[in-house]
């Protein structure tokens, strides 16, 4: 789950402020991670499922529970589409430009925070040679 925040006002059709009508410069979004290669050699199934408009269900077996967020993210998901959706392109022209801005990672170890705030490892590292 990640916090976007930038103190500036909403644009027309920004997914931000859509769930519950109310405009908002914070926005929380949960990118699901896909399952690693150990979980899967373990035979360990998903058991987030999200069918859409910024909800995801969770089976534990007996009943799917329903939670509802800014934005949702399945495991699919480009670097690119979370970026642009949730605005933290915007984000970075906003801080480039004096604004102070934020986007926080929430979660715990190994749920994928550095991965949805700063891409693929080999993409990190080749800025840093």
């Amino acid at each position: 789950m990640f916090l976007i925040s930038s103190g500036e006002p909403l644009e027309s059709g920004d997914v931000r402020g859509d769930a519950g009508g109310d405009e908002s410069s914070v926005l929380v979004a949960v990118r699901v991670r896909p399952l690693n290669s150990t979980e899967r050699s373990q035979g360990d199934q998903g058991v987030l499922y999200c069918p859409g408009q910024g909800t995801i269900l969770v089976n534990n077996g007996v009943q799917d529970r329903a939670f509802t967020f800014d934005a949702v993210f399945e495991a699919g998901s480009s670097q690119h589409e979370v970026f642009e959706q949730c605005g933290v392109k915007r984000l970075i022209d906003l801080a480039a430009d004096g604004f102070s801005c934020t986007v926080f990672g929430f979660g715990q170890t190994g749920s994928g925070k550095t991965y949805t705030i700063t891409g693929p490892h080999s993409l990190v590292s080749s800025f840093s040679t």
